[in-house]
């Protein structure tokens, strides 16, 4: 997920705790020298069938450490923001398949419209509780002007 000028970790699946640790430690750089902050930068696919081959990538722990020589990362947009990128890897390099990239979209897509609602849902949540507090100190200042 997007933070500022980098992307964090946000969730995992099946990575080694030294994978984690490095990712956590080291968030995706809005730049070409990452996967990541080069699917930002496109706002489209990157699709790195083979990472040994890829001249731009100056990350090199991170494949080693993850285990994985294929990437695929799909923006999740919002607004024509990159909010988050969906990353997917493999172990043996090779390409994805075209039914695979749009499957991957199609779940970025559906992880963007659930985001969002998080996010309304959240941002509802803290005006109901504004709200709340407002009747409170209403009801508190009547109390003592009833009591005056």
């Amino acid at each position: 997920m997007r933070d500022g000028d980098v992307f964090r970790l946000a969730a995992g699946y099946e990575q080694t705790p030294e994978y984690r640790a490095y990712e956590e430690a080291n968030p995706s750089p809005i730049t070409r020298q990452s996967w990541v902050g080069r699917t930002a930068l496109d706002k489209a696919v990157v699709h790195i069938p083979d990472v040994t081959k890829d001249t731009e990538h100056g990350l090199p722990e991170a494949p080693r450490l993850g285990g994985y020589s294929a990437v695929l990362c799909v923006p999740l947009m919002r607004e024509g923001s990159v909010i988050g990128v969906f990353a997917m890897t493999r172990p043996e390099p090779g390409a994805f398949t075209d039914s695979q990239i749009e499957l991957v979209q199609t779940f970025a897509d559906q992880a963007v419209i659930a985001i969002e609602n998080v996010r309304l849902f959240e941002e509802v949540q803290q005006r109901t509780r504004e709200a709340t507090e407002a009747l409170e100190y209403q009801t508190a200042t009547s109390d003592v002007l009833s009591v005056i």
